[in-house]
């Protein structure tokens, strides 16, 4: 696992400057992290061969983006996360042919099981859906977790960013006061 060597000196250096000031320079840094990981994500991500009528070819590779987190910034914190991700003023859902929404499909699988509706809550639909795969009536298709892999892969390479980033990002709002 790799880790930030000298993070108290960063620490330090953040602490002097004002709050907002911090929350840009972290989220800088963070975003400059991300960057490997997310052309490494675009990289192994699947295109569709032929376009249909509500999907494009290459739409999931080129809507990763990487956002605030709002659950971080809930806690007080600074995060964000990558994703393809629609863009503003899309209409969402379906039949939008510019919505990446499947993406969740690609990345974690899911149960094929026709046109025939799964019933039960969330604890009795996973028995149902075990049962229907036991049975053959239905089969799980395995996902291809390309973000997971590119992170994995490239975590290393954007740690090292977020130390240049950062500490160059310090250094000048520091010389600003």
């Amino acid at each position: 696992m790799a880790e930030i060597v000298g993070i108290e000196d960063f620490n330090k250096a953040l602490a002097e400057l004002k709050r907002d000031v911090q929350k840009r320079v972290v989220k800088s840094a963070l975003r400059a992290a991300a960057k490997p990981i997310m052309a490494a994500s675009k990289a192994g991500s699947k295109v569709l061969k032929k376009p249909t009528t509500y999907r494009l070819p290459g739409l999931m590779r080129d809507a990763i983006i990487a956002p605030n987190s709002r659950i971080a910034s809930r806690k007080g914190m600074i995060g964000i996360f990558i994703k393809p991700r629609s863009k503003k003023g899309v209409t969402r859902g379906v039949k939008s042919p510019l919505d990446p929404f499947y993406y969740r499909f690609v990345a974690g699988g899911f149960h094929a099981v026709g046109s025939t509706r799964v019933k039960g809550g969330r604890l009795t639909r996973k028995t149902n859906l075990a049962a229907k795969v036991e049975s053959g009536s239905a089969r799980f298709i395995p996902g291809d977790d390309y973000i997971g892999k590119a992170f994995r892969s490239h975590s290393t390479e954007g740690l090292h960013q977020f130390e240049l980033t950062i500490k160059k990002r310090i250094d000048k709002a520091n010389r600003r006061k």
